[in-house]
């Protein structure tokens, strides 16, 4: 199972986004470094736009990857029922590790109605409940014939206010692991963790997004909740090779984890733009 990857030293993950029709994409380059990932997860209409469901896109690709497949599960796009049914598909296909987030606003909100009958820490107790035995089902709870047997997984927003405490509110619920944001701060999490305190927690997936462009990453600088100083932005941007600089931006930043932080840690990768450079990151932090 993927959650029992996570407890190796520094284990190093990888993102996968479904795609917009029903074919595999961009997966050979992920295939020449699944023998350096723990596991991979499958995005669940990330941003809210439309893509083919991460369970049966992460079933469909399981056979191409010699690593436990992880999907997501947002809150946005279904109500209690369909959820619930989804997670009892997931585990019927043999899935045992799911990552459950509420789940994107969409910027222009014309024509869209999400749905968020419940929010990722209301969903996990639910999860928890199935593996119980019980579902909920028109406010009632319902034995099920067989329980299911999910590790969760939860987000960080390493740039939310009190994100401690909702770490600390996530961890009662039940989650089993977390994966953060991206960061290109190793002060944010070093940061974090100090808040938290000494206590050891679930292990914590720290999200790296290698960017293949200066435009690109300029874009993403922008984006709310995402946090990077000028002196990174300057020298990233400054640089002659920038595909070489970010790499080598986000593995020295791993090296400072590792060097300053006494927590169960380990690397995610969110690739923008280019799923070679994603593969050259995950090479370098496994030197």
């Amino acid at each position: 199972m993927f959650y029992e990857h996570l407890h190796v030293s520094y284990p190093v993950t990888y993102e996968v986004v479904p795609p917009r029709g029903c074919s595999i994409n961009h997966l050979e380059p992920i295939k020449e470094i699944q023998g350096y990932l723990s596991g991979v997860t499958i995005t669940d209409n990330p941003m809210a736009t439309m893509r083919i469901s991460p369970i049966v896109y992460g079933s469909y690709i399981r056979e191409e990857f010699n690593v436990p497949i992880v999907p997501n599960l947002s809150c946005r796009d279904r109500n209690l029922l369909a959820l619930q049914s989804e997670l009892l598909g997931a585990h019927m296909l043999g899935f045992r590790d799911v990552f459950i987030i509420t789940g994107d606003t969409p910027r222009k909100k014309n024509d869209f109605k999400g749905v968020w009958e419940v929010k990722s820490k209301e969903l996990c107790r639910i999860v928890k409940g199935l593996n119980n035995g019980t579902a909920k089902d028109k406010g009632y709870s319902r034995n099920l014939e067989t329980p299911t047997d999910f590790n969760i997984g939860g987000a960080i927003v390493l740039g939310r206010p009190n994100e401690a405490d909702t770490f600390k509110s996530k961890i009662d619920s039940g989650f089993d692991f977390f994966i953060t944001q991206i960061t290109y701060d190793p002060n944010e999490i070093i940061d974090f963790i100090s808040t938290v305190g000494d206590e050891t927690y679930p292990p914590i997936q720290v999200g790296l997004a290698p960017v293949a462009s200066a435009k690109r990453f300029k874009t993403i600088s922008r984006m709310p909740g995402i946090n990077i100083s000028e002196d990174i932005k300057r020298r990233l941007c400054a640089s002659d090779d920038f595909e070489s600089a970010m790499v080598s931006e986000l593995s020295e930043m791993a090296d400072v984890l590792k060097e300053e932080v006494d927590y169960p840690l380990g690397f995610h990768i969110m690739p923008i733009g280019s799923d070679e450079l994603g593969c050259r990151l995950v090479k370098e932090l496994q030197k």
